[in-house]
């Protein structure tokens, strides 16, 4: 593909449009996946191997209570940051992961 189809999928979406194009099952797959989260940085965020800019959110229970967090690499003095919202586009997060 001489331009990657999720990035233009990615663009797109950000915008509520949609442009039928050919593209391979992946990144359909991977579009249809960005549309479950309120915006593309945050599932960066969760679902790419290196994150957004190399900022990892991540799930876990903690006190018997759902939580998502920052990962902070472990060479970084502060540990990891609890977070209720996006901390790109402000919306609440879920209470559980998006399958």
């Amino acid at each position: 593909m001489p331009i990657s189809c999720f990035l233009i999928s990615e663009a797109l979406d950000v915008y509520g449009r949609f442009v039928s194009m050919e593209c391979s099952n992946i990144d359909k797959h991977r579009t249809e996946r960005i549309k479950k989260y309120c915006c593309v940085r945050l599932f960066s965020a969760i679902e790419d191997l290196k994150g957004y800019g190399e900022i990892q959110v991540r799930h876990t229970t903690f006190t018997g209570e759902s939580t998502w967090y920052i990962e902070v690499p472990e060479d970084v003095v502060g540990g990891n940051n609890l977070i209720l919202f996006c901390p790109w586009c402000g919306s609440k997060l879920p209470d559980k992961p998006l399958e």
